[in-house]
């Protein structure tokens, strides 16, 4: 038997972080998908302990298993026909440049393994092996471990004790002042978290100014100047900026991770006019004839890797806070309901129930 705690760090921090990884490490067509599984976990139901996993997590689950397992074959019987076909690895990298075929199986995922390559050796396959690793633990605890017990092991025996039930207003049944002032507390700080992911917005749309940053500074305006008007920004429109943020994230840092891919490179050159307009940067790049590296470029700024960066721990952080604040505070029937309160408003409320109870 294993908790749900367990249960959820395996599927949400594990096997995510075992995908993005792999992904990384290796741009290619078949790691999109890996980014795809990576970015989608965490927008998954979570494991209650008194409920079984919800249908969607199963589905994925198992979806992130068949297809891991399809990737692994896939990257094992390639490897096989490199050794049988061409035993001699300067065969390979003779044609580098004019095979259309070894070309494009590099654009898959499918990179011949090169001996005595240090780290890049392992790198080509890494994350097939990340991901069928991770998967397989994720089924077995997810799926084929129990995390709550039986209905049946509930049920009271005849000759069970029965505690008696105190009443609603004897001393025990009453939250100290202690207890009262860290959940105000907690809540209040919710709230500054919904302040904090917009200012966290607004830096990401300044950090490498284009086309596709200027989204969030915009979004970061918007409600920054809402804000200022002291005009109630009521929580479902306020959940419905962070989804709509959180959808567009996820877009962005695919796009940039897909523009590392060598071809796509190839079709909108590193460098041009269009493409820094866009806010596509090349990072990395991996070509003829060390087809087995990948190069870290060093000509662009920083802001190139810190913009990736900061895109994708933007996307996680919208995701946390959206789940953690999505249904508002839960306040005192002074206050206003959570699903029509405006931010000043459950702000204001919060502090108040910390200051005065």
């Amino acid at each position: 038997m294993v908790s749900a705690f367990i249960k959820n760090f395996v599927y949400e921090e594990v096997l995510v972080s075992a995908l993005l990884f792999g992904a990384l490490i290796r741009p290619s067509l078949i790691s999109v998908v890996y980014v795809l599984f990576a970015l989608l976990g965490p927008l998954l139901p979570p494991i209650k302990d008194s409920y079984g996993v919800p249908a969607s997590t199963k589905v994925y689950i198992i979806l992130v298993l068949l297809v891991s397992l399809l990737t692994a074959s896939a990257q094992f019987a390639y490897q096989i026909y490199e050794s049988v076909t061409r035993p001699d690895i300067d065969d390979y990298t003779d044609t580098c440049n004019t095979s259309s075929f070894d070309f494009w199986m590099r654009q898959t995922g499918f990179i011949r393994v090169k001996p005595n390559g240090g780290f890049d050796t392992v790198r080509v396959v890494t994350p097939e092996v990340l991901a069928l690793l991770s998967s397989i633990l994720t089924t077995i605890v997810c799926l084929a471990l129990s995390h709550y017990a039986s209905p049946a092991s509930n049920v009271a025996t005849p000759g069970a004790h029965v505690q008696p039930v105190r009443s609603i207003g004897s001393p025990l049944a009453t939250p100290s002042k202690s207890a009262k002032f860290a959940s105000a507390l907690i809540l209040a700080l919710k709230r500054l978290g919904d302040v904090a992911i917009i200012l966290f917005v607004g830096f990401v749309g300044v950090i490498q100014p284009s086309l596709l940053n200027a989204v969030y500074f915009l979004a970061f305006l918007f409600v920054a100047t809402w804000w200022a008007s002291y005009t109630p920004l009521h929580r479902r429109v306020y959940n419905a900026i962070k989804r709509m943020l959180i959808f567009y994230t996820a877009v962005h840092f695919l796009g940039i991770y897909i523009y590392q891919i060598p071809f796509v490179q190839h079709a909108l050159p590193a460098g041009s006019f269009p493409a820094r307009l866009i806010g596509f940067v090349a990072i990395v790049r991996s070509e003829c004839p060390e087809w087995w590296t990948l190069s870290v470029i060093s000509a662009h700024y920083w802001t190139a890797f810190a913009n990736a960066l900061l895109v994708l721990t933007l996307y996680y952080a919208l995701v946390v806070q959206y789940k953690g604040s999505r249904y508002g505070l839960l306040r005192s029937l002074t206050c206003v309901g959570s699903g029509e309160s405006s931010i000043h408003e459950e702000m204001s409320c919060a502090i108040v129930d910390a200051l005065l109870k």
